[in-house]
Formats: structure tokens, sequence, C-alpha cells
């Protein structure tokens, strides 16, 4: 394979797996707040911020299937 077309090849892993990097960290500051909105409602039961948790676990969901879905296919393609 030449040297040029496997550079061409990492550079592109390299920015998916950047890419991936991200999400997880966006993923992970998402599970933070929702964590912290949880455990604010044991100190002082709040329906509004029961509804936002659920907003944020409805985030997470779709980030990590997002994420799920781009592992599967970088791993496919490369």
């Amino acid at each position: 394979m030449p040297a040029r077309f496997e550079g061409h090849t990492l550079r592109r892993f390299d920015g998916e797996l950047n890419r991936l990097h991200e999400e997880i960290l966006r993923m992970a500051d998402l599970v933070t707040e929702e964590i912290q909105l949880a455990l604010s409602t044991f100190q002082q039961p709040d329906q509004e911020i029961l509804a936002r948790v659920n907003e944020k676990e409805g985030q997470v969901d779709r980030l990590e299937k997002i994420i799920d879905n781009a592992i599967t296919e970088v791993l496919a393609t490369e």
C-alpha cells in the first residue's frame, strides 16, 4: 500500500476518532447535568426538574445511538 494512501486513511481515521471523542465528552456533560438535576430533587422535589431530567435522558439516549452507529461505521470502513 502506498504511503500516501495510507497516510490519507490514517488522517481520516484520526479525524473520525477525534469527532467521536468530542461526542463522548458531550454525552458525559449531559449525564453530569442529568445526575446533578436528579440529585437536586432529593432535597426539594420538583416536577419541572424531573421533566428536565427525563429530557436530558432522551438526549443522552439519542446521542448514544449516534455514537454507536458512528463507531460501527468507522470500524467497518477502516
